[in-house]
């Protein structure tokens, strides 16, 4: 996110960079072709130095103004595209939490070469962010959760009434459909897709096929926050979208009441987050009990 906030920066300083330098061309070349280059009438004695000094100043103008031109058409040939008005979201992501307690325990789970953990407690309402490197089993943890993932050994217990999931790779069976048929098969919400601010209206209405993976990924999120789960898993959710709606994303998990899990490696998200992390490194972590269940630490740890 970092990275895509100075890129963001750089675009919006460019485009303001090459609409300067176009206006500017554009008013020097008014000006130039406006200009005379004699105040005063010609006498008789000197009609013919008057004549070529003119014409010779009318050159010059001339050169100018074809100068700036040409200078503008090289701009215009390839502009720097206007940056796109950042959409806002500002709801929250789940539901009411309604029970206290825990909504997910974990004992002894084991997958085979992707996921070992001993123990793993999250309290009704908790926001809880997985970190770790790239196969260090978050994905996998989540698939465990959502009951995508069998586990080869180990309980595991989720009492949410509704869970909802966002995976790394979001796909839709049918990419023909626009957003606003994905969304209302799905939902059936009465609140329309236009009104929560995660897709610009241009993009309600092509096919879900041919959207961009942050598109489709926005869509995703659109499906779950209307689905008001209690429990919401949360695969890399800074993925592919912009810093703004990261931000707001961010801004809307803390206002949520229902319980989260969020897995991530985005420095930007780990540095902001408020709440308990549970980092996996080799997939072999135990919890350490606290009066907030906010710590974890390896088995080798004493």
């Amino acid at each position: 996110l970092e990275h895509k906030q100075q890129a963001r920066r750089r675009w919006e300083r460019a485009f303001v960079d090459q609409q300067d330098e176009l206006n500017g061309l554009r008013q020097a070349a008014k000006t130039t072709a406006r200009q005379v280059a004699h105040n005063r009438a010609p006498r008789d004695g000197d009609k013919s130095i008057y004549n070529f000094k003119g014409a010779a100043v009318a050159a010059t103008v001339r050169s100018r103004v074809r100068h700036v031109e040409q200078r503008i058409d090289v701009i215009e040939r390839d502009l720097v595209p206007k940056p796109p008005k950042p959409i806002s979201f500002q709801r929250t992501l789940t539901g009411r939490q309604v029970r206290s307690g825990l909504v997910v325990s974990v004992r002894d789970v084991r997958v085979a070469g992707r996921l070992n953990l001993d123990r793993l407690d999250v309290a009704s309402g908790e926001h809880l962010l997985v970190t770790g490197a790239n196969g260090s089993g978050k994905s996998t943890l989540l698939g465990v959760l959502a009951g995508k993932v069998r586990t080869d050994a180990g309980d595991v217990t989720v009492s949410a009434r509704r869970i909802g999931r966002l995976p790394q790779d979001v796909r839709f069976p049918r990419p023909d459909l626009t957003p606003h048929q994905v969304y209302d098969e799905a939902t059936g919400s009465p609140v329309p897709l236009g009104d929560l601010g995660l897709l610009h209206p241009r993009e309600l209405g092509r096919p879900v096929g041919v959207l961009s993976v942050g598109q489709q990924r926005r869509l995703a999120l659109a499906i779950l926050v209307a689905g008001r789960a209690d429990l919401l898993l949360l695969d890399e959710p800074t993925n592919h979208i912009s810093l703004t709606l990261a931000t707001e994303l961010e801004e809307g998990l803390g206002r949520s009441e229902g319980t989260v899990v969020v897995a991530s490696h985005d420095r930007w998200l780990r540095r902001r987050w408020a709440g308990p992390t549970l980092p996996l490194v080799r997939a072999e972590w135990t919890r350490v009990r606290s009066r907030r269940a906010d710590k974890w630490v390896s088995p080798d740890v004493p």
